[in-house]
């Protein structure tokens, strides 16, 4: 008795308990769209969230300050999620496992959060084998996890606005055969890891805002034969890559 008790109140808290929160579902078709680029969100319930997909299934999350509980037993065909203004108390390593549990999801956004104590967990990634597009800029990350580069189905990696001075990448970026695009905007580089100029398909490269030493530069950027667009505004730079288009490049030091 006293059990069933606290299971009906531990249900009431978690209908009671309100979450920032847009979200999109399989009986929606595209409508929608524009209220997830326009960052639209509004205050529900797990219960109401649950009312209103019904026997739909859950695609797109889109989550501000306070994390879901079991986000991958409430959305385990999610496809698209972003989460933004967290600050490491409020998205932990509990909630990145329930994450990494998302096996079918596509796009993950977690731009403009506070997460210089925990980081991200090393182990992160190596279950999201379908993730396409990776944002997180403006993490306050020292460094990326080794599993982030096990995606190979990966397109697109913003980690823009992060310091990356006192730690060096993993040098494994030739292990993202999917990548087209790579942003490390004001990372307080100095460097680029060497496998960088090893990814097979990256088309555009942005390193503006770095502190970047010319020769080791050119000595990466030089052997990325398919990169189409390289952009070096406000670096530090005496010259410029060889055989390159760089944009913006009256914005760079010379």
């Amino acid at each position: 008795m006293s059990s069933t008790r606290s299971s009906k109140r531990a249900a009431l808290r978690r209908d009671l308990e309100l979450f920032e929160v847009w979200f999109k579902h399989t009986g929606m078709h595209n409508a929608g769209d524009e209220l997830l680029i326009n960052n639209s969100t509004r205050l529900y319930s797990i219960g109401q969230i649950q009312s209103a997909v019904g026997r739909h299934t859950l695609t797109h999350i889109f989550l501000s300050r306070e994390m879901l509980p079991k986000i991958d037993e409430l959305a385990p065909q999610l496809s698209h999620l972003r989460l933004f203004f967290f600050t490491s108390r409020q998205v932990s390593s509990p909630h990145f496992s329930r994450i990494s549990r998302l096996k079918n999801l596509q796009v993950l956004h977690m731009s403009c959060n506070s997460l210089q104590h925990s980081g991200l967990p090393p182990d992160m990634f190596y279950t999201m084998k379908s993730l396409r597009e990776v944002d997180v800029s403006a993490c306050n990350l020292s460094t990326l996890p080794e599993s982030l580069f096990h995606l190979e189905s990966l397109v697109r990696l913003n980690a823009s606005f992060n310091n990356f001075l006192m730690a060096e990448l993993p040098d494994l970026f030739s292990s993202l055969v999917s990548l087209k695009e790579l942003l490390l905007q004001n990372c307080s580089l100095k460097t680029l890891p060497p496998s960088a100029g090893k990814i097979p398909n990256l088309e555009m490269l942005i390193l503006s805002e770095n502190w970047l030493m010319t020769k080791q530069l050119l000595e990466v950027v030089c052997s990325i034969s398919s990169l189409k667009k390289i952009i070096l505004q406000n670096c530090r730079l005496k010259k410029l890559p060889v055989g390159f288009v760089a944009y913006h490049a009256y914005m760079c030091v010379l």
